[in-house]
């Protein structure tokens, strides 16, 4: 028997190829006639003016993506989740709330890696000082390193297609497809 709305929690630093590995994917699964959603953190985020980068107002987006994971994944086989979800317990209350559909993808990509790609600046300007909770670089907001992922994606090794490629073996290995 299939799974049904699978949510795929692509988690890692700023930079580290979360949206474009979750945009491969999401190419993928359609040309499969899945029907698929990206939930963007960023875009999740600016709908939410007010909230700043600090741990609490991080706690509150993820949460609130989690909600929206768990409401749209009855509507889509598949949810691409795209967001840094830098601790640890918000991880493992996403598993607990979404069960069965939760799937971790963990987009392993070093630190001077994302520093180098900073597609968005925060990095520069989080170095120079002029930003504060930037994660990865505050200590107040560290990256804590996923420990079991149901995915570990290198994107220091594959390209996106590979790792989306990647993404696709695990969900027929775990009869999503």
């Amino acid at each position: 028997m299939k799974a049904h709305g699978a949510v795929v929690w692509f988690t890692g630093l700023s930079g580290s190829g979360k949206t474009t590995i979750a945009m491969c994917l999401l190419g993928m699964l359609k040309k499969l006639g899945k029907t698929v959603l990206i939930l963007d953190g960023d875009q999740v985020r600016a709908e939410k003016k007010l909230r700043s980068f600090a741990r609490d107002d991080i706690c509150a987006n993820n949460r609130d993506i989690i909600r929206r994971a768990l409401q749209l994944s009855g509507s889509y086989s598949f949810v691409l989740v795209s967001v840094i979800t830098p601790f640890r317990i918000l991880r493992k209350e996403a598993r607990r709330i979404l069960g069965a559909r939760y799937i971790e993808a963990f987009v392993d990509t070093p630190i001077f890696v994302c520093i180098e790609r900073d597609t968005k600046g925060l990095y520069k300007r989080a170095l120079k000082g002029e930003i504060t909770h930037v994660i990865g670089i505050d200590p107040s907001v560290a990256y804590e390193k996923p420990v079991h992922p149901d995915l570990v994606l290198h994107t220091e090794k594959y390209t996106a297609d590979e790792l989306a490629e990647q993404c696709i073996r695990h969900l027929e290995g775990k009869k999503y497809l």
